[in-house]
């Protein structure tokens, strides 16, 4: 009876791949359903209430990181309330079409197995999810999800002075970061004293295709791991046969690739390199300095390898790029002969 509580906040709070050995542990133990259907009920009405918000804000071209915090928290919220009904029903098919479901690619997939959870529930559990399940237009469930709530949909205006007092800290964190700071792409790099701020450096960060598949609190809290450094124009930043201590994301300037005296490549704000040495522990293969006054995120090597034992999204977002890297430099040396 003790491992009852944690086990049911882990499904509530936890990472979506914690619910997955929790589930068979829950439904093997007596688990009182008063309790589940308490947590059940209170993860319902957060639900709702993402989606209301995320609804209002859906036509808001400023709102973008702030909709994908929310995006996930309705994600989060689906996948515990498919959890708890998994142990309420004591069915294991449900507890798999979530974990499916959380991995549904294309809209057709996803119906298909909005379908078959649908088939699993109760005609009141089904009332209850669909808006939450379904695809299509955001206002229309999100006028559903009020009137489940028994509250008038809210304009664009009425949602924005919701937030900062959301019960979710990253939204209100969002929120502030919003209200204070312009997020136009290739911002000019500002007085060399002023520190990032984690939270810009995580929104910069959502623009790197390695970190599509990253959480926005996996995105801060590697944003809070990173240490910022400037180089001025020509100052090199890594010579070859150094030793790989870290992988550089570009937030400003431009940096030079090279091996002796060939140029390779040039990266600018948004991508990132010495990824190689720094996964294999081989020495640099190249040299590389600022060709302008540059601004760079380091992350060490240590720092990478238990980011990646931590979130393995980072390893199969670092794999996809070294990939279409790789696959890249094969075009280009085929056209070249």
């Amino acid at each position: 009876p003790e491992a009852v509580q944690p086990l049911l906040l882990e499904y509530e709070f936890g990472a979506p791949a914690h619910r997955d050995p929790a589930v068979s542990v829950l439904r093997e133990l007596e688990v009182d359903a008063a309790a589940v259907e308490s947590l059940y009920l209170r993860q319902l009405e957060a639900a709702r209430e993402a989606l209301v918000l995320r609804a209002a804000l859906d036509s808001e071209a400023a709102a973008g990181p702030l909709l994908r915090r929310l995006d996930e928290r309705l994600a989060e919220a689906l996948g515990a309330l498919l959890a708890f009904l998994a142990v309420l029903h004591d069915d294991e098919r449900i507890a798999e079409f979530e974990r499916r479901l959380r991995r549904a690619q294309g809209d057709r997939s996803r119906d298909i197995l909005v379908e078959a959870i649908e088939a699993l529930l109760t005609p009141e559990e089904r009332g209850a999810l669909l808006p939450l399940l379904e695809s299509g237009a955001w206002e229309k469930r999100g006028r559903r999800a009020a009137e489940q709530l028994g509250r008038p949909f809210p304009s664009a205006e009425s949602a924005w002075g919701e937030l900062p007092n959301d019960r979710d800290e990253l939204t209100r964190r969002l929120v502030a970061f919003l209200a204070v700071r312009s997020l136009e792409p290739g911002t000019e790099i500002g007085d060399a004293s002023a520190m990032l701020d984690p939270m810009e450096i995580a929104v910069h960060l959502q623009g790197v295709p390695a970190f599509d598949r990253l959480s926005t609190q996996q995105l801060v809290g590697l944003a809070e791991t990173l240490q910022e450094e400037r180089y001025a124009a020509g100052q090199s930043i890594f010579a070859e046969g150094d030793e790989g201590e870290g992988v550089y994301f570009v937030f400003g300037g431009v940096v030079e690739l090279a091996v002796g005296e060939v140029e390779l490549e040039r990266i600018g704000p948004g991508a990132f390199f010495g990824e190689l040495s720094t996964l294999d522990g081989v020495p640099r293969s190249t040299s590389s300095r600022a060709l302008q006054d540059s601004r760079l995120l380091r992350l060490t090597r240590e720092d990478l390898l238990v980011l990646m034992e931590e979130a393995p999204a980072l390893g199969i977002g670092l794999g996809q790029f070294l990939s279409l890297r790789v696959r890249a430099l094969r075009d280009r040396l085929g056209s070249s002969r």
